[in-house]
C-alpha cells in the first residue's frame, strides 16, 4: 500500500485509539492549534491550519504522536481503510479521497509524513471535499441566499433613491425652462422698439447709418424724421465677404410700426434682396428660423412675427397659431419625416 504524503489536516486533530474498530481521527471542537498558527482559510466554521501536529514514524505502516509516542493501528488493516478518518465540524471525509490524493507518491520515500504541512494539492482535493458534504452546502446556500436578498433590498432602496432623484431633476428641468421663458420675454419687451434690415450694401468709408436707415424708409414711403430715431448701427465686425446688418433704435413703438408695416414694400419700392425683420432674442430668432425650415419641407404654408410674438399657419385657410417655445412646432412634423427636428439653442457658457 501507498504511504501517505506530508500534508495539514485542516485542524489541530485529536489522535484517539480506541479498542472498537472504528478508528478515526477528529478534530477537536475547542479548534484549538496552539500558538501563533499559520492560517490559510476558514469555510462554514472549520479552519485550514499548517501547522506540525504530529508525525510518522520511520515504520511505514505505523503513525506515532510526537509527544504520547501513541501507536495507532495498522494502517494497512482493511478496517482502518474502510473508516472516516477526518472529522470536520461533523463532517466525515473518508480515508478513500485522502489515500486517491497520495496516490501518485513514492512508496519507499524515506521522508515520513508531517501531518501539519499541506501541499496544494492536497488542499485542494481535501477543499473540494468538504465542498461537496451536504452540510457544508446547505450553509453556504442558505448564506448565498441571504447575501442575494441583502443585495436585492439595497437595489431597491437605490431604485427609490434614483426615482426621487430624476423627479427632482424633471421639477428643476421645467422651472429652468419656466425661468427661461420669464427671461426671454423681459427681454423681448426691450427689443420692441427696434427693427433689423439685412441686405443693404454698406458705404466705404465713415458710414452715416442712421442717414442710410432714413433713406430706405423714405423710399417705402415711411414719414420718419431723424428726431425718431433714437440709435442707428451696423450689426457685428465689417468683414470684406459679408454686409453686416442694421439695427434701428426707435423713439416709441408707434414708429416702429409704422416701419414695419412697410417692410412688404422693400421688394417693390426699394430693391430685392433687402429685408426687414423684428429684433428678437436669440431663443425667437432660432424658432424663426425652424419655421422657415418647415416651410420649405411645406410642413407650414406661413409664419411671421409680430411684436415678438411668433405666429404660423399651416395652410391657407386654416387658423393661425402663436408659437411660443420652439419645441411646439414638434407637432407639425409627422411621424417617420425624415425633416429635422427643431431643437432648442444650447446655452452659452458664461
Amino acid at each position: 500500500m501507498a504511504h501517505v504524503n506530508p500534508g495539514a489536516l485542516p485542524v489541530q486533530p485529536t489522535i484517539a485509539t480506541s479498542n472498537n474498530t472504528n478508528n478515526s481521527i477528529q478534530v477537536g471542537s475547542d479548534g484549538s492549534l496552539g500558538e501563533n498558527p499559520d492560517h490559510i482559510a476558514q469555510i462554514g466554521g472549520v479552519d485550514f491550519r499548517k501547522r506540525h501536529i504530529s508525525q510518522v514514524s520511520s515504520t511505514p505502516n505505523k503513525i506515532e504522536h510526537p509527544d504520547k509516542h501513541t501507536k495507532l493501528h495498522d494502517t494497512t488493516s482493511s478496517s482502518l481503510e474502510e473508516e472516516s478518518i477526518l472529522n470536520v465540524s461533523g463532517v466525515f471525509v473518508q480515508k478513500e479521497t485522502m489515500d486517491a490524493e497520495t496516490q501518485h507518491s513514492e512508496p519507499d520515500s524515506p521522508k515520513s509524513l508531517k501531518v501539519g504541512e499541506m501541499t496544494e494539492e492536497r488542499f485542494c482535493t481535501l477543499f473540494l471535499t468538504i465542498l461537496k458534504q451536504p452540510k457544508i452546502r446547505s450553509e453556504m446556500v442558505l448564506i448565498s441566499n441571504e447575501k442575494l436578498q441583502d443585495l436585492q433590498n439595497q437595489i431597491e432602496v437605490l431604485k427609490e433613491e434614483l426615482e426621487t432623484k430624476n423627479a427632482v431633476i424633471s421639477d428643476m428641468k421645467e422651472r429652468d425652462l419656466e425661468m427661461e421663458d420669464r427671461i426671454d420675454t423681459l427681454e423681448q419687451k426691450l427689443r420692441l422698439k427696434n427693427v433689423r434690415i439685412t441686405g443693404e450694401n454698406e458705404i466705404e468709408g465713415d458710414e452715416d447709418v442712421a442717414k442710410t436707415a432714413l433713406n430706405i424708409l423714405s423710399n417705402l414711403g415711411c414719414k420718419i424724421s431723424p428726431n425718431q430715431i433714437d440709435n442707428a448701427y451696423r450689426l457685428g465686425k465689417k468683414s470684406e465677404d459679408k454686409t453686416r446688418g442694421i439695427l434701428i433704435e426707435f423713439n416709441s413703438l408707434k414708429t416702429k410700426r409704422i416701419a414695419y408695416k412697410a417692410r412688404t414694400l422693400l421688394k417693390s419700392k426699394h430693391r430685392p434682396g433687402v429685408w426687414m425683420s423684428e429684433d428678437l432674442t436669440p431663443a425667437r430668432s432660432n424658432t424663426m428660423f425652424e419655421c422657415r425650415n418647415l416651410k420649405r419641407a411645406e410642413l407650414l404654408h406661413d409664419y411671421w412675427s409680430n411684436e415678438g410674438e411668433i405666429f404660423v399657419k399651416q395652410g391657407e385657410h386654416l387658423f393661425t397659431e402663436k408659437v411660443g417655445r420652439v419645441e411646439d412646432l414638434l407637432k407639425y412634423i409627422p411621424n417617420g419625416s425624415d425633416v429635422r427636428r427643431p431643437t432648442r439653442l444650447p446655452k452659452k457658457n458664461n
